[in-house]
């Protein structure tokens, strides 16, 4: 918030500056026509184009400074909010982020018309598995499964970190078909990536619930339905369509 109020205040000084630099450039000029009109108006031209020269070359470039700084100071508290949203980690959406820029897109979506599907990705990982893994190489294995959600996905998706080892992705004006189609080749492209860097692909099984959003349903509900489908995903299809009912796709 306070950095919110940073960047109106640094535009609105730019804006006020500016205005008022208007406001005196006017009033000299208005005072150097009425003197020289009445008592000199031989030289009323020159005085006037001599005067909005002088204003122009004092001030122009100090307004050109304070708007460049100002813009500046944006792009970094811009930079900065982004940060706030990001999981550290993974460089996903948080949980508060994600939720609010999946109801931006909402808002814009025609009436009665569905926004997507959202796709939980729940890495199931035993007590001894983890008790293989030391600090770096779980947050490798992490990292790795976050890397491939931003990189394999479309970018109008939004992928969010849900936990340690949960995750998910809102697929932008997907169906629940297209969501399992986009997220199967997700989970191959997971496995690659961790031969790729040494890790063993699926170390821990990987499911994947997914949930179509309904026109005027809270987001929220179709998270709770796509996590009621991880209940039944499986080795044999570890992707799971939620039907009203969970069901296999």
């Amino acid at each position: 918030m306070r950095r919110w109020l940073g960047d109106q205040f640094g535009a609105a000084f730019v804006r006020e500056t500016a205005v008022n630099f208007l406001t005196v450039f006017l009033a000299v000029e208005l005072v150097v026509a009425a003197y020289y009109g009445l008592f000199e108006p031989d030289r009323l031209v020159s005085e006037l184009i001599s005067s909005s020269g002088v204003m122009l070359i004092a001030g122009l470039p100090a307004i050109a400074i304070l708007s460049r700084r100002s813009r500046k100071s944006e792009a970094l508290s811009y930079r900065l909010k982004r940060l706030n949203d990001l999981d550290q980690m993974t460089g996903l959406l948080n949980r508060q982020a994600f939720l609010r820029d999946v109801q931006r897109v909402m808002e814009y979506m025609p009436s009665g018309s569905s926004a997507g599907a959202f796709a939980h990705i729940e890495v199931a990982r035993s007590r001894s598995t983890d008790g293989q893994l030391d600090d770096y190489e779980r947050e490798r294995a992490i990292r790795v499964i976050a890397a491939t959600i931003r990189e394999a996905t479309r970018s109008a998706d939004l992928g969010v970190r849900l936990g340690e080892w949960q995750f998910g992705i809102f697929l932008q004006d997907a169906n629940g078909a297209k969501a399992a189609e986009i997220t199967k080749r997700l989970l191959k492209e997971i496995a690659l990536r961790q031969q790729q860097v040494g890790l063993v692909p699926n170390n821990g099984s990987i499911s994947i619930g997914i949930a179509a959003h309904r026109s005027g349903d809270d987001i929220r509900i179709a998270m709770q339905e796509a996590a009621q489908s991880l209940t039944v995903a499986g080795r044999r299809d570890p992707v799971v369509v939620h039907f009203r009912s969970a069901q296999a796709a």
